[in-house]
């Protein structure tokens, strides 16, 4: 079965390239059929960043209360006179490995350029939390800066959420999180999607070349929406 893509140059701009070549020739080999989710995220770990504020007026790790105990979540707070606009960011990882040490750089960037307040949380992953246990965590964080956002200089009027990487499937979650909140009198001001694998994962398919061109490819796409 042939592609609709043959034919079209999808060439790389140098630059890119040159990163995924020097990326994937030091990537480890993963055999997604036998691998365990402790071994992916010893994988994928990287060491804990100190944490300073760069351009950000401050960053502040805290807990609230979450459906299964307390819920970590890293508060990103750019310069300006508040109140500032609130944005729940939810990491990468396929509802199984990553945490907000991985997405740290990411998030002081996006705070500092958005001039948002960044929530990013450490939601439970499965396999040990199955899915929906991920989703639970997030939506409690979302309540709790609905209702007490003002309390970090953020405006609960003003709540978007960032969902990242195979989080995209949160593009249909995302839209659930904005009716919750429109239920409580709030109202939802924006989302955003990262990295969107809408693709079908059949084995003749136009995503198919990816597994080769771009690190987040066909294999590690089924892995995780199976994983949990």
């Amino acid at each position: 079965m042939s592609s609709r893509w043959e034919g079209i140059d999808m060439a790389l701009h140098p630059q890119t390239a040159a990163f995924l070549a020097g990326y994937n020739a030091s990537a480890p080999v993963i055999d997604y059929d036998t691998v365990t989710a402790a071994e992916l995220r010893a994988l994928f770990s990287i060491p804990k960043p100190e944490i300073g504020s760069d351009g950000l007026r401050g960053i502040e790790d805290r807990t609230i209360p979450g459906p299964a105990g307390s819920v970590s979540v890293r508060i990103y707070m750019p310069q300006g006179d508040g109140p500032l606009p609130l944005t729940l960011f939810i990491h990468g990882g396929g509802f199984c490995i990553g945490d907000v040490d991985t997405t740290d750089g990411l998030c002081r960037f996006l705070a500092e350029e958005a001039r948002s307040l960044f929530v990013s949380v450490e939601y439970r992953c499965a396999p040990e939390a199955p899915y929906p246990a991920s989703l639970d965590d997030c939506w409690a964080v979302l309540q709790w800066l609905a209702e007490h956002g003002s309390e970090i200089g953020g405006d609960p009027s003003r709540i978007s959420d960032a969902p990242h990487d195979v989080r995209d499937v949160h593009a249909g979650i995302a839209e659930t999180f904005r009716r919750r909140i429109e239920r409580t009198g709030k109202r939802a001001t924006g989302q955003a999607l990262a990295w969107l694998p809408v693709c079908h994962l059949g084995p003749n398919e136009a995503s198919t070349p990816s597994t080769i061109a771009w690190p987040v490819g066909r294999e590690i796409l089924i892995h995780h929406v199976i994983f949990p």
